[in-house]
């Protein structure tokens, strides 16, 4: 039967609304010039213009049979491309979308992954498109992870479970005493937020990278899971006191110095806590404090009454 002018119409229409939407991607226009040459042939006034509909539709299939681009795409992605630029599936589309949007969005809160509205649509778009399953999403919001957390500095301002880790991280570093390099500190917080370490493997890793390196004369304790800052403790409550110091941070040299020493074999050796307050009384810093001046006062008057001045 040949094809009406409403019909001819019609397809233009679809043509127009639908199809052109498809080839948005494509990089060698290849499909566009494909439904070009099909525009053309709906102009009834073109020698070799479509006779019927069924010839149209079948110009149609055979391009989308043999085109390379069209054909790089799966046949179900093939079907939910044209499901989204059909008038009568679109709803159906958009469902699937947004089924799509809330699965991306319950695992980025999950990962703690950062992801702005823009950002959600456009994946979730892609994931329904392409059928991405558990995995497929895992990887794709793992990549985004790492890709903030390289391109910030200092790792501060991220949210989520990742900004947790980074702020746990951070705070647990300093307070003993290191400072931990950007990418260790990126491949570590990512591997923690998509369960490949915890944190405390994390903690554990760094403990024999950056502890034991510097204090290596506690690298027994600290190798058995210790933090070299509780191991600290009564030696920063010693040198606080005797320094009159209000804090003592474990970055500090004397921190490292009155804790340990090298014998004359060059092994490091822990020093026992009398010998820290020894070391700590021969520092110049030490001259100058209030235990110093108590001290000498004290030694003074005990000789004093030695020779019978007090």
């Amino acid at each position: 039967m040949a094809m009406t002018k409403e019909q001819r119409q019609e397809l233009k229409q679809y043509y127009q609304t639908a199809l052109l939407n498809l080839v948005q991607n494509d990089p060698n226009n290849s499909f566009l010039k494909g439904l070009s040459e099909y525009r053309r042939r709906l102009n009834s006034k073109q020698k070799d213009a479509f006779k019927t509909v069924e010839e149209a539709d079948n110009f149609l299939s055979d391009l989308q049979s043999t085109d390379p681009w069209w054909l790089s795409f799966s046949a179900e992605e093939r079907r939910r491309r044209l499901q989204e630029v059909d008038p009568e599936k679109q709803a159906n589309f958009a469902q699937s979308v947004e089924d799509a949007r809330l699965t991306l969005e319950r695992n980025a809160g999950v990962y703690g992954v950062a992801l702005d509205e823009q950002l959600l649509n456009d994946l979730a778009r892609q994931s329904y498109l392409e059928g991405w399953g558990e995995n497929k999403i895992r990887s794709e919001l793992k990549r985004l992870a790492d890709e903030s957390l390289a391109a910030n500095e200092t790792n501060e301002g991220l949210t989520g479970a990742l900004g947790n880790y980074a702020a746990d991280l951070s705070a647990w570093s300093t307070k003993n005493g290191f400072s931990i390099d950007q990418e260790t500190a990126d491949r570590m917080l990512s591997s923690v937020s998509f369960g490949e370490m915890t944190i405390d493997q994390v903690k554990d890793a760094l403990r024999k990278q950056y502890m034991v390196g510097a204090f290596p004369a506690w690298a027994e304790q600290i190798n058995a899971g210790l933090d070299i800052y509780d191991l600290a403790s009564p030696y920063r409550a010693t040198a606080q006191k005797m320094l009159g110091r209000t804090d003592l941070p474990m970055n500090d040299p004397i921190m490292q110095q009155m804790m340990q020493y090298q014998d004359e074999n060059g092994n490091w050796k822990a020093r026992p806590l009398w010998e820290a307050e020894k070391f700590i009384r021969g520092t110049e810093e030490w001259q100058y404090s209030d235990d110093a001046y108590e001290t000498y006062a004290s030694v003074g008057e005990r000789v004093g009454r030695m020779f019978g001045f007090g």
